[in-house]
């Protein structure tokens, strides 16, 4: 006969609401605009296949995220359990998105061949010719990014560290790749600063509490409004101002090393669609050309199609 598991054991599996930093849906709400804004922006440059995957992603991230802050089990049994989800869930989409007209196994399999391809290009010195492994990384990297943002959040309450991350990758994406749309930004903007409003407002209020302070419960809902009208009085005066401007030279020079190890890492050609990018186009100058010898040639439509998963390929 079943029985349910002592209310003892469930109180163990599970960390109290008093142990997290954030509550709320105001905090999970603004979060993942924030991701989105940053995936969308992301998706926008195209900077390789497949990038269709990365709103999924990001939101993914946060969700399983708020679901395991919530556990007493090892942070660090956390953290590895999110980067399995996180590299399937990858592999999972970027062979739906950039794959199409494959069945998830073989994609997978030929995803995976590719990745093989790639890290043994990388490893050898020689440049690569396929940009499917880059977007497989991004979207990885970007589903880490958020998993760590959400824990900074509601476990450490570290809600400025949880911020910048995403704001430096949406800051270079949208250097490297001028034609893209600057609202992801002033939209990134808005959201991550009423984040960083309502955890501040929220960890002053338990600290009131904590120390029998009276104060008005209802405080939350009337200063989000609020702030809203504050950030966007903000991020409309800098939007309105005129920008300051920086020397070149003072941002290229700590990058002088990123030309070649982009050469190694990705395509000397941008990516086939109209909106493409190539990462190397703008502000950082090339060193050198990349070498054709050695290098592997991209799969084409016809070798897909014709990829025998079970060949000795793999």
């Amino acid at each position: 006969m079943f029985t349910y598991p002592p209310d003892s054991l469930l109180r163990s599996l599970a960390v109290s609401r008093d142990r997290l930093y954030a509550q709320g849906a105001a905090v999970a709400l603004l979060l993942l605009l924030a991701a989105l804004a940053v995936a969308f922006s992301l998706l926008e440059a195209q900077w390789g296949p497949g990038l269709g995957m990365l709103p999924w992603l990001v939101a993914g991230s946060v969700l399983l995220t708020l679901l395991l802050v919530r556990s007493a089990a090892p942070p660090w049994l956390l953290h590895l359990l999110s980067l399995a989800v996180g590299l399937a869930l990858t592999i999972y989409l970027a062979g739906r998105f950039a794959l199409p007209g494959l069945e998830a196994g073989d994609a997978t399999r030929l995803l995976s061949h590719r990745l093989a391809l790639w890290a043994s290009a990388i490893r050898q010195g020689v440049p690569a010719d396929d940009l499917l492994p880059f977007s497989v990384l991004l979207g990885l990297c970007l589903w880490l990014t958020f998993h760590y943002s959400a824990w900074l959040i509601y476990r450490s309450g570290r809600v400025w560290w949880a911020v910048v991350g995403p704001a430096i990758a949406l800051l270079v994406n949208t250097y490297y790749a001028p034609h893209i749309n600057t609202v992801y930004v002033g939209f990134y903007a808005f959201c991550a600063l009423l984040l960083v409003m309502r955890v501040s407002l929220q960890g002053l209020t338990q600290d009131w509490r904590l120390a029998r302070i009276p104060h008005d419960r209802t405080l939350g809902e009337d200063f989000l409004v609020d702030a809203a009208c504050m950030v966007a009085v903000v991020l409309t005066l800098s939007w309105v101002l005129p920008p300051l401007t920086l020397e070149q030279g003072a941002l290229r020079a700590p990058l002088a090393w990123l030309p070649e190890a982009l050469d190694r890492a990705i395509p000397d050609g941008r990516h086939g669609s109209p909106g493409a990018t190539d990462i190397r186009a703008r502000g950082i100058p090339r060193t050198r050309r990349a070498s054709q010898s050695g290098g592997y040639p991209p799969l084409s439509g016809a070798d897909e199609r014709t990829f025998s998963p079970a060949g000795d390929g793999l």
